[in-house]
Protein backbone atom coordinates (compact mmCIF):
# COMPACT_ATOMS: atom_id res chain seq x y z
CA UNK A 1 0.00 0.00 0.00
CA UNK A 2 2.78 2.30 0.23
CA UNK A 3 3.62 2.39 -3.32
CA UNK A 4 0.21 3.28 -3.74
CA UNK A 5 0.29 6.25 -1.61
CA UNK A 6 3.90 7.75 -2.96
CA UNK A 7 1.82 7.86 -6.69
CA UNK A 8 -0.99 10.31 -4.70
CA UNK A 9 1.27 12.35 -3.31
CA UNK A 10 3.08 12.62 -6.21
CA UNK A 11 -0.14 13.54 -8.19
CA UNK A 12 -1.11 16.52 -5.32
CA UNK A 13 2.58 17.85 -4.84
CA UNK A 14 3.04 18.01 -8.26
CA UNK A 15 0.01 18.49 -10.26
CA UNK A 16 -0.38 15.11 -11.87
CA UNK A 17 -3.09 13.42 -13.06
CA UNK A 18 -3.33 9.82 -11.90
CA UNK A 19 -5.86 6.62 -13.50
CA UNK A 20 -5.99 3.28 -13.45
CA UNK A 21 -6.39 1.57 -17.02
CA UNK A 22 -7.73 -2.15 -18.05
CA UNK A 23 -4.73 -4.07 -18.43
CA UNK A 24 -4.34 -8.06 -20.35
CA UNK A 25 -5.92 -10.74 -18.27
CA UNK A 26 -6.75 -9.82 -14.44
CA UNK A 27 -4.38 -7.25 -14.75
CA UNK A 28 -4.34 -2.98 -14.43
CA UNK A 29 -2.56 -0.50 -15.44
CA UNK A 30 -2.00 2.92 -13.47
CA UNK A 31 -1.01 6.09 -15.04
CA UNK A 32 0.97 8.89 -13.25
CA UNK A 33 0.73 11.84 -15.91
CA UNK A 34 3.86 14.03 -14.26
CA UNK A 35 3.48 17.76 -16.64
CA UNK A 36 7.08 18.49 -16.89
CA UNK A 37 6.64 22.49 -16.87
CA UNK A 38 7.36 24.23 -14.23
CA UNK A 39 8.98 21.57 -12.54
CA UNK A 40 13.05 22.62 -10.99
CA UNK A 41 15.55 20.84 -9.82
Amino acid sequence: MQSSLSLVELAVDYNATLWIEEADGDAIKLVLDLPLEGLQN
